[in-house]
């Protein structure tokens, strides 16, 4: 089983850069789809891990620029 954490299966990927107001936004974006996911088989199951997975590194992203702001 691939690890849900993993953002790539090794083919592509991206990195940009942005603000924490942004990352703020997207994580409650992510958050409110996954809370109104309508699961599977409406939505691939494997869908739900990795919405799990990205508002965990978007939570990530605002508890450090929270922790390096003290």
């Amino acid at each position: 089983m691939k690890d849900p954490d993993s953002f790539s299966d090794g083919a592509w990927q991206a990195e940009f850069k942005s603000g924490i107001e942004d990352i703020t936004l997207l994580h409650h974006c992510v958050s409110e789809f996954l809370r109104l996911w309508p699961g599977s088989p409406a939505r691939p199951a494997e869908e739900q891990e990795r919405l799990k997975a990205l508002k965990n590194a978007l939570y990530s992203a605002i508890l450090d620029h929270t922790l390096q702001s003290y």
